[in-house]
């Protein structure tokens, strides 16, 4: 019972400690700076589309026609060697007849011979035709991309995609229960790979990569036998077939939009975060530390204004200048102190954001660090979630100024 005692009055001091923070969340947007920028001169694009399925439907095609060529000589030599067999049998029963003609002479006749089968005529054998790609048009590749931050033009920025053909495609089954409750899930696994290149008139390729490279699933119906699913595909081969493409080029075009977004565009982000201030505790009053959060509230609200975020500078500094004042009151020693181990903490972690986003990355990195070390639970969990955070917007930073 002591022991129970104990422990509720250890979680009940923790909660009122864990209270004295306020945890403000704060939604803003901003724009993301590209990682592999053009050259700022040149705001429009324009798409090429290169169509290496193409090449896959020659092949198919090439392999089609062997394969017929193939079926054909096999279906002559066949034909040819029916026939020296159908020739056999013929010439037997002609000595035969003769024979017996011969003996209905002198009255030996006997019953008339009757000919030999003939073996089954051999048949053309039929070779399945390839299912080709269908031809994507460019106006169609081009509604699917759009590079925020730029305009359609020529002049530009010059975007190839490279469509690759469906490959490795395999539909499998799974049987599942038994009996009456026995089903059959059908499912199509594939691939379609393609590379994007990006080319700046004055800085040369800035990009280039292949996407797609693993293997997609798309699932099927499931039936009650496998041979429903038999007879369906019967009607539907060519049907399934056209809106699997349409299916693996929409998303590998959405796949390559987000794609150059991300390193040539400028999205419009939102970052979720908190900005803390602390509520009453003891006979403490924190009024500079609301106001400060109300600043910088205000700054952050600024920064999609701007790429480079200088809209919202000056209330950014303003917040950091307030915070940093109430540093000078640090006293991580006294727990009691206005500004203890765990408000302290709270500063560091409120001035590595503030700082991140005037860019000053240094001092950003300096406060998580502190934040990390500042003897909080709370503040160096969320520091250590800043860290990598900030390692990216530095990084697109650098590239862009």
């Amino acid at each position: 019972m002591k022991k129970a005692l104990l422990l509720l009055l250890s979680i009940g001091s923790l909660t009122l400690s864990a209270q004295n923070i306020s945890d403000n969340k704060v939604n803003f947007k901003y724009i993301q700076l590209p990682s592999h920028p053009v050259d700022p001169a040149f705001s429009t694009y324009q798409v090429i589309l290169n169509r290496s399925y193409e090449l896959a439907n020659e092949d198919s095609l090439n392999v089609f026609a062997l394969h017929q060529d193939a079926a054909n000589i096999d279906y002559w030599a066949q034909l040819a060697s029916w026939r020296e067999q159908k020739k056999v049998i013929d010439r037997h029963y002609l000595n035969e007849l003769a024979a017996w003609e011969k003996a209905s002479y002198t009255g030996g006749a006997t019953t008339k011979p009757q000919r030999q089968p003939y073996p089954p005529q051999p048949v053309m054998e039929e070779v399945e035709e390839p299912l080709l790609h269908d031809d994507l048009a460019d106006a169609y590749v081009g509604s699917k991309v759009n590079v925020h931050g730029f305009t359609v033009g020529a002049g530009g920025v010059v975007i190839t995609i490279d469509m690759g053909p469906i490959s490795e495609m395999k539909i499998t089954k799974k049987r599942s229960g038994s009996g009456a409750s026995t089903k059959y899930e059908y499912q199509c696994t594939y691939k379609l790979v393609s590379t994007l290149k990006v080319d700046c008139p004055s800085r040369g390729t800035v990009y280039n990569t292949m996407l797609g490279n693993s293997t997609k699933t798309h699932k099927m119906k499931s039936y009650s036998s496998q041979y429903e699913f038999d007879l369906w595909w019967l009607d539907n081969k060519q049907t399934f077939w056209t809106e699997l493409q349409t299916k693996a080029r929409n998303s590998m075009l959405g796949e390559i939009n987000i794609t150059l977004n991300n390193t040539i565009g400028f999205p419009e982000k939102t970052r979720s975060t908190e900005v803390y201030s602390v509520k009453k505790f003891k006979d403490h009053s924190y009024t500079d530390l609301t106001e400060a959060y109300t600043i910088a509230k205000q700054g952050y609200v600024q920064i999609k204004d701007d790429r480079n975020r200088s809209g919202a500078a000056d209330k950014l500094q303003d917040a950091i200048s307030a915070w940093e004042a109430v540093l000078s009151e640090s006293n991580p020693s006294d727990k009691n102190s206005r500004i203890n181990q765990k408000v302290t903490a709270m500063i560091y972690y409120n001035l590595a954001e503030a700082y991140l986003w005037t860019s000053d990355f240094d001092k950003a990195e300096q406060y998580i660090d502190k934040a990390i070390n500042g003897g909080s639970m709370k503040f160096k969990n969320a520091a250590k979630g800043l860290q990598a955070f900030l390692k990216e917007r530095k990084k697109r930073w650098q590239a862009n100024y």
